[in-house]
């Protein structure tokens, strides 16, 4: 589960605070489609899991269905819409994950308005043509807004499932309805067990921190634009 306030509180009037979430299924990280909770008193009540017919599975021959799933939501002020990101993965009928076709594992997103109360289907964030960008995830992802109202959102990035993944932070446009690659920073890498998955990030002060998951240890980097980031340093603890 993940929450997004929809816009600031007004004297003492809270916003309504959306949760998303799914259901997993007995296969690990088998997922169903979004479901949605809302809560009007900043998270003493909830309605109940809504699944949105909208951002259910889309079928496909033969059994394939594809999912959006690790979702992360967001209030984007300057257009007032909630944008929604997470990870598109194809299943099989038992839903084992696909890498049957180029671009199986890619970043989708849907955009939710608060004045009509929808949400749009399902949209993939096209990536650049790189073969680097074949497995594109943005997925379990902490993503920034900046004052201009670009993204700096994180991928984990690979040419396949079977290779090691890298992190890199992207710049995107979004405009209230489209979600746009604009400029991408340095690939960092790192070939120990499955590499890079799974980065999020902050703005402190004036500098950006990168935390990013790995199988035998966490990594933080720092970064004074957000998209160049320095090597990487593993966890501390003192």
């Amino acid at each position: 589960p993940r929450v997004a306030a929809l816009g600031p509180w007004v004297g003492d009037k809270p916003p309504t605070v959306i949760l998303t979430l799914q259901k997993q299924f007995g296969v690990p990280d088998h997922f169903s489609g979004l479901h949605v909770m809302r809560s009007a008193d900043f998270g003493r009540t909830w309605t109940a899991p809504e699944a949105r017919p909208e951002l259910d599975w889309a079928v496909e021959p033969g059994g394939i269905h594809v999912c959006v799933g690790d979702v992360t939501p967001g209030w984007h002020p300057q257009t007032r819409k909630l944008l929604a990101i997470g990870a598109q993965i194809r299943y099989n009928a038992q839903g084992e994950q696909l890498e049957d076709k180029p671009r199986s594992h890619q970043t989708a997103y849907t955009v939710f308005d608060p004045d009509t109360g929808r949400w749009t289907p399902w949209r993939r964030l096209e990536m650049p043509a790189d073969e680097r960008f074949n497995y594109a995830r943005s997925a379990c992802c902490q993503w920034l807004i900046e004052a201009d109202g670009t993204l700096l959102v994180p991928f984990y990035i690979s040419t396949s499932v079977r290779f090691p993944f890298s992190a890199v932070v992207a710049r995107c446009a979004f405009d209230g309805n489209e979600l746009k690659h604009l400029e991408h920073g340095p690939i960092l890498t790192l070939d120990e067990a499955r590499g890079l998955d799974e980065p999020s990030l902050v703005r402190f002060g004036n500098r950006y921190y990168l935390t990013i998951r790995n199988d035998v240890r966490g990594y933080v980097t720092v970064s004074d634009d957000g998209l160049k980031f320095r090597a990487l340093k593993a966890w501390t603890f003192d």
